[in-house]
């Protein structure tokens, strides 16, 4: 076993290259375990500048000076954002209120449903245990319900970090476009003499600008798509659960699975189980296969495949390090250390020369 460990040591952390990487890997997780919260901002406004610097390119190919590029991105950027913030977040605040509001007929309803079934089974289940779940159940929600739609003077604070922060990361993101070259000039004299590390920074610089362009670009037609398709259904918070659905591809797997137990719920408590919910399910069905098996091969071209279980155990990873952005990024993150592990520098052996 020492052996073993000795051989995989000197062929994996000899390198220079890998001694230098490994010192980096520690201070970035050091960095992200410690002022993690400071920094949100600022990876926010870095992702954001992933995804609007590939159109700035674009317009750039075609004879835009870079600077105007950048100011016109960002201009239709920001216009697209106040037009969501004066159309569509009133209306989902609505539905959301709405929905909140009839959180405890909905669980009542619930439990008059699911207390119906078991009567059937009364040895497999108990109904005062199903009646204590549910009496708990409504008022953990109705608490969180409150704490939802009314603001308390202790959120105040929070509000004030709210508008900084809608100053502050437009200029980051515009700093971020403006200063690309820059800032990979000096990336590239800090680690001049270090190819392999060069090297993997293009990488991964390359995967994550296609992950998050493709990931938005995933994100805005899958709640297009279901946000209209529940709509025409007539389904409650139709609107609300559509642009749920979209957000959830950034978390594969388990925001599928969280998104899709309200939907069900909802629609069983609206229609019951007749033709209108079996549309429900199929149609919701195809949008998730489509998804998954047209829409991101497409975008992602094979390049960002990972196993499931990797997914899942960054998921919980990063979470556990960064809380409610490390759910948010760690599909990111995860790319990012996909790269390294592919490119990391490996030692050589030098056969000896037989005399």
């Amino acid at each position: 076993m020492s052996k073993l460990l000795k051989t995989w040591y000197s062929r994996n952390l000899t390198h220079p290259s890998s001694i230098r990487m490994v010192g980096i890997i520690i201070l970035c997780i050091s960095t992200i375990c410690i002022v993690g919260d400071i920094l949100t901002p600022v990876a926010i406004s870095l992702i954001i500048a992933y995804l609007l610097d590939g159109i700035v390119e674009k317009l750039h190919n075609f004879k835009m000076s870079n600077i105007l590029s950048i100011i016109l991105v960002l201009f239709i950027a920001i216009s697209i954002l106040f037009m969501m913030a004066f159309l569509l977040i009133p209306v989902l605040w609505h539905q959301l209120a709405d929905l909140v509001h009839d959180i405890p007929n909905i669980v009542t309803a619930s439990q008059s449903y699911v207390s119906s079934t078991i009567e059937r089974y009364p040895e497999f289940f108990s109904p005062e245990l199903i009646d204590n779940f549910f009496i708990n159940f409504k008022d953990e929600i109705s608490s969180f319900g409150q704490f939802v739609i009314t603001f308390s003077l202790s959120s105040i604070p929070n509000l004030i970090m709210v508008v900084i922060y809608l100053v502050m990361i437009p200029l980051l993101v515009f700093f971020f476009l403006i200063d690309k070259q820059l800032i990979l000039a000096n990336l590239k004299k800090i680690f001049s003499n270090d190819k392999k590390i060069l090297a993997v920074g293009r990488e991964i610089n390359i995967k994550l600008g296609s992950y998050v362009r493709g990931k938005f670009i995933e994100m805005a037609i899958v709640a297009g798509v279901t946000s209209i398709t529940f709509m025409i259904l007539d389904l409650n918070y139709g609107l609300l659960l559509g642009c749920l659905v979209g957000t959830s591809v950034f978390i594969p797997f388990v925001g599928a699975i969280f998104v899709t137990i309200p939907i069900v719920i909802i629609g069983l408590l609206q229609w019951g189980f007749d033709s209108s919910f079996m549309w429900l399910a199929v149609i919701y069905s195809i949008i998730l296969f489509i998804d998954a098996n047209v829409l991101v091969p497409f975008l992602f071209a094979g390049a960002m495949k990972m196993h499931p279980l990797t997914i899942i155990i960054a998921i919980f990873l990063f979470g556990g390090l960064w809380g409610f952005w490390g759910v948010f990024f760690a599909i990111p993150l995860a790319v990012i250390i996909k790269s390294v592990i592919i490119m990391w520098p490996k030692a050589t052996r030098t056969k000896k020369s037989v005399v």
